[in-house]
């Protein structure tokens, strides 16, 4: 079963391997524009099991996508975590026009904060916890940055949360705007919140750095 997305300025489909994880992608994305791109899509990738030696490991998944993407197989329950480790690839490989930071952001006013940072450092956290407090959530993983400007786009994903930042931010926000937890990744456990629907709204609307990024 396929989904599509019009995340920023990428329209993606999106295959699940089963009826019931699609319907929990669906949910996470409920408050998203579905394009209408009658067939095409930026991204295109698919959330597979896999059927190799490695079943006898336990049923896992794999990514598979028109753009070769270097993953290894996850365990099955993780199949919305590789859906969205693929997406966060296409974004990362496909925005070629645009300088992309690793970074999460947040916007007032029109005016544009990215907070650059190594992953597990916190800036989803804060940029979560921002968007919670009437700042528009530009993204918690991107900073998409015009070369040589001061314009900052806009991708409003769910926010990924890790280990203990999931209970900091359910004391912040219902419970209906956060997934289960997925443990057991890469980086523990994950938890995905769903952004205010004003950043999705918004989400072709850019902001302006507060200081200019000198010319590239």
């Amino acid at each position: 079963m396929s989904i599509a997305l019009q995340i920023g300025p990428l329209a993606f489909q999106v295959t699940l391997p089963s009826h019931a994880i699609a319907r929990e992608a669906a949910a996470l994305y409920q408050d998203y524009p579905k394009p209408d791109f009658a067939g095409f899509a930026d991204c295109r990738l698919a959330v597979r099991y896999t059927h190799s030696w490695r079943g006898w490991l336990g049923q896992q998944i794999t990514v598979e996508s028109d753009a070769p993407i270097p993953f290894t197989p996850l365990p099955a329950h993780l199949a919305i975590v590789a859906a969205e480790m693929g997406m966060n690839y296409h974004i990362a490989m496909g925005l070629n026009r645009l300088l992309l930071l690793h970074a999460s952001g947040v916007a007032r006013d029109g005016a544009a904060i990215l907070f650059s940072a190594d992953s597990g450092s916190g800036k989803s956290t804060l940029a979560a916890a921002l968007a919670l407090d009437g700042w528009r959530l530009l993204s918690d993983e991107f900073g998409l940055v015009e070369p040589g400007g001061d314009t900052v786009w806009p991708c409003p994903r769910p926010v990924s949360l890790k280990n203990r930042s999931i209970d900091l931010l359910q004391t912040l926000a219902p419970a209906d705007r956060f997934t289960r937890r997925y443990p057991g990744t890469p980086k523990g456990t994950l938890c995905y919140m769903r952004p205010p629907v004003d950043a999705i709204t918004g989400m072709r609307q850019p902001a302006r750095a507060r200081h200019r990024l000198p010319a590239i």
